[in-house]
């Protein structure tokens, strides 16, 4: 017997209801467990996800990362950063992203996979981008004092926003 399923499965809630299963099934990974183990960093994740949304239209412009990153700074003691992308030479030529600790970029491999989201999971807020990888990221790292943005229209060509983020989370509009 074969299910065949197609569609968009990003919904919180459908999380919500498995939250424990499912940190206590990505803890099976020693990496990912010491990240949860580990105490957060203050500092925030930026993610900026390019190479294959460019094709789409989808990516975000840098407004939405400025008035993000002014959100944060604005309700945050200190901001440090790392931004995660897949386009690292545009975020070099990115002034906002100047003073980050860190620009990180990995390969698809299923280990370099594991080993960024390890790193992300450790961050204290987080500005996602349109990705399940960044969602994950934060649905699972934030804590209770955590700032997170999301970009609002998620898709600018789509529309299935419904239930993809918490409502404690911050909406920007670019």
């Amino acid at each position: 017997k074969k299910n065949h399923l197609i569609g968009h499965w990003q919904d919180l809630s459908f999380l919500d209801k498995n939250r424990i299963y499912l940190i206590e099934s990505l803890s099976k990974n020693i990496i990912i467990q010491k990240a949860f183990a580990k105490p957060k960093d203050n500092q925030t994740l930026i993610h900026v996800r390019r190479s294959d949304y460019l094709k789409f239209n989808e990516e975000l412009p840098i407004t939405y990362y400025e008035k993000a990153v002014d959100i944060i700074k604005n309700k945050s003691k200190k901001f440090k950063f790392k931004v995660y992308t897949d386009d690292i030479k545009w975020c070099k030529n990115q002034d906002i992203f100047n003073d980050a600790e860190d620009i990180v970029t990995s390969s698809d491999s299923p280990q370099e996979t594991i080993d960024t989201f390890a790193s992300m999971l450790q961050n204290k807020h987080f500005i996602i981008a349109n990705s399940t990888f960044s969602l994950l990221a934060a649905y699972f790292g934030k804590s209770d004092d955590s700032i997170i943005t999301y970009p609002e229209p998620w898709f600018q060509s789509r529309n299935y926003n419904k239930n993809i983020v918490d409502t404690n989370w911050e909406r920007v509009v670019y």
